[in-house]
């Protein structure tokens, strides 16, 4: 993210491409990249040729998925490789055996995982819908009601912040932080610190990681996830 602010973008997408590499949610930094590109774009319309920004628009945004996605793509391919190909299944050692037993785990026994088997074979959700029982309302029960109170502090946060941001800048949010005011010709000091036009992107990935956090995570990892992305 300082990357991008300081106007690198390639640097900065060459590290959130490593992002993804460890961690899926890396994907989310997608956003970050499209929405300076089309800063950029939108920024450029008066003075340079509109289709020639156009399809550098397109061509910058194809690239930043490319560079982001492939890392996540690799790994889903490597993962298909080692679990769905016939031959790929591998004798479990003994120890890890008595342990899926102790825990209650499923063993694949030399059987194709039922994810191979989808029109689109992603390990990652296998795992997070059978073992992690990670799903939309999933985690609302009665026994996590020390977890919710866990992520409050910080859903607070995100929620006051949010709305603050919204109700002082309506316009900037209607056109996606491309625009303060309807008239171009209004020139205004920026705001400072957290109302300033440049936080819009930031507080938007927030927002997002909150809403689907509280409702498709474990909760308790939202407020940890909002923190190191912030």
């Amino acid at each position: 993210m300082g990357q991008l602010e300081r106007g690198r973008s390639w640097t900065s997408g060459l590290l959130f491409a490593l992002a993804t590499g460890v961690r899926s949610n890396g994907l989310v930094s997608i956003g970050f990249l499209v929405h300076s590109q089309c800063q950029g774009f939108f920024s450029s319309l008066l003075v340079l040729n509109p289709l020639r920004q156009l399809l550098k628009l397109m061509g910058s945004v194809f690239l930043s998925v490319l560079t982001l996605g492939l890392p996540f793509a690799l790994f889903q391919y490597y993962a298909y490789t080692q679990f769905c190909l016939p031959g790929s299944a591998r004798s479990i050692p003994k120890p890890l055996v008595q342990l899926a037993v102790d825990k209650g785990y499923r063993i694949a026994e030399g059987n194709e995982p039922p994810w191979c088997s989808w029109e689109l074979p992603l390990i990652y959700s296998y795992i997070q819908d059978v073992y992690w029982n990670v799903g939309f309302l999933r985690y609302y029960e009665l026994k996590q009601v020390p977890n919710f109170l866990l992520a409050a502090p910080v859903a607070i946060l995100v929620t006051w912040g949010t709305w603050t941001y919204v109700t002082t800048h309506p316009w900037l949010c209607l056109t996606l932080g491309m625009r303060r005011n309807k008239s171009d010709e209004t020139l205004e000091k920026p705001d400072p610190g957290f109302l300033s036009p440049r936080v819009f992107v930031y507080l938007v990935h927030a927002a997002a990681l909150l809403l689907f956090g509280s409702l498709c995570m474990h909760v308790q990892l939202t407020c940890f996830s909002i923190k190191s992305h912030c």
